[in-house]
């Protein structure tokens, strides 16, 4: 019975162990997607809501951070203006995941769409 015990309570740990590791696995963007109006642009998504931006290979320091709403299909966009203020952008998003294809439409009516590359 002992033994019984102590495989519930084992399997019980593996499981939440599991589950917290899927579960931190990140959001549904987090990915690199490659602009589909200029190629040599790249948007990456990161853990931890960090929005890094490479073009022509150079990597360019935003100061961006996002939030996302799964559930909703909302973005919320943090940068950083050279003289210091705070830039804020609502969005809505929608992402195909058969053409791993991401369509970001900006409350004001601009619209961005990329492609995921990895």
């Amino acid at each position: 019975m002992k033994s019984l015990k102590k495989f519930a309570l084992g399997f019980a740990v593996l499981f939440t162990m599991v589950l917290f590791v899927g579960c931190s696995s990140g959001d549904e963007l987090t990915g690199r997607y490659q602009d589909t109006l200029d190629a040599n642009v790249v948007y990456e998504f990161q853990q931890g809501g960090i929005l890094a931006i490479e073009t022509a290979g150079d990597s360019i320091s935003t100061g961006c951070t996002y939030t996302i709403d799964e559930e909703a299909k909302r973005l919320h966009f943090v940068t950083q203006a050279p003289g210091g203020q705070e830039i804020t952008r609502d969005a809505s998003y929608a992402y195909d995941k058969d053409t791993k294809t991401l369509t970001i439409t900006g409350d004001d009516g601009t619209q961005q769409t990329m492609t995921k590359i990895d």
